[in-house]
């Protein structure tokens, strides 16, 4: 269940109105925590921190464990341990290079954002910085709910493009005031609450 939000009555911007408030996070997207990098007074990079490849390395390793560990027992129990090792560690390898790839160039020189060369926008279409928060519940039977931070860009025709998300707040306002101050755009913070369930 999602929540449809209207635009906040402390955010006084003709765009707001138009722009949505509810997650923009896909369910296929994959968890990655990003970095700014700042090259220069034109080009700020976007890039995977060194614990988001130690997270996905963590699982590497235990499906090679696994298929290690099945390699040394015998009967049934032998290829189911290879067959699930494998698995995870070639889906976890996968998601790794999948990860390291991720490169989102915001370049005032060109007056584009390019991510990870797979598409386009164009920064002089960008209007805001959203920053929406929502109640997420965990998958397995011990369900706990938690709470995951959007950052998302908020384009002049209405239009929105996650960036990034985590479940701690304070590492997103950095990262939006650091864009912020570059980009030379307002930070939109949504307050209330949206429930994944």
């Amino acid at each position: 269940m999602k929540a449809d939000y209207h635009k906040p009555a402390h955010i006084d911007d003709e765009i707001a109105s138009k722009t949505k408030w509810t997650s923009a996070v896909s369910g296929e997207k994959t968890f990655a925590g990003l970095k700014i990098k700042q090259i220069d007074n034109e080009k700020v990079y976007l890039v995977p921190t060194i614990f988001s490849s130690l997270f996905y390395s963590v699982f590497i390793f235990i499906g090679l464990a696994l298929t290690y560990g099945g390699a040394k027992v015998d009967g049934y129990i032998r290829i189911s341990l290879i067959i699930v090792g494998l698995v995870i560690s070639i889906s976890m390898i996968y998601v790794l290079i999948k990860n390291l790839n991720i490169k989102i160039v915001f370049d005032k020189k060109s007056s584009q954002i390019n991510f990870s060369n797979e598409k386009t926008l164009q920064l002089s279409n960008l209007h805001a910085i959203q920053i929406i928060p929502r109640l997420t519940r965990s998958s397995g039977e011990a369900s706990n709910y938690y709470f995951v931070y959007e950052l998302n860009l908020a384009f002049k025709g209405g239009e929105r493009e996650n960036l990034m998300y985590h479940s701690g707040i304070d590492y997103l306002l950095h990262d939006a005031s650091r864009l912020r101050d570059f980009l030379n755009i307002p930070v939109w913070q949504l307050k209330s609450i949206s429930l994944d369930c």
